[in-house]
């Protein structure tokens, strides 16, 4: 409950970008812009693989893999991550989903800076 209230303290004070599990469903649900990241279990796994080799760690795939696939499963099950995963299924709800499977981080951060820009247009 702290870090929660430390976290919408920066929020409300400047524009803020925040990442988390549970930033769209607990920390910061009125938030105008709200982004679910995605991609599929593999590339998370050679992304993480990559990121964790480059901090000079050993990594076995298939493991790493299994994890996030673990992992996944639970999420899609309870949390703010399942709450997220169906808002963000809706029609009507406020977060998008963003497959980034296929996308450089630039095109990650591209989409979602068209997106809000959009989105601004519409509210002049």
């Amino acid at each position: 409950e702290a870090l929660v209230d430390i976290q919408r303290g920066m929020a409300r004070s400047r524009p803020a970008v925040m990442e988390g599990r549970d930033i769209t469903t607990v920390v910061l649900k009125e938030a105008r812009w709200k982004f679910f990241l995605t991609a599929d279990a593999e590339e998370r796994a050679k992304r993480r693989k990559m990121e964790m080799e480059e901090k000079g760690h050993t990594v076995d795939f298939a493991q790493l893999l299994d994890e996030i696939i673990k992992r996944d499963e639970s999420d899609r099950q309870v949390g703010p991550m399942k709450e997220a995963m169906e808002i963000a299924a809706r029609e009507d709800g406020d977060i998008v989903m963003l497959d980034t499977t296929s996308m450089t981080p630039d095109e990650v951060v591209n989409s979602i800076v068209e997106r809000v820009k959009a989105g601004m247009e519409g509210l002049a």
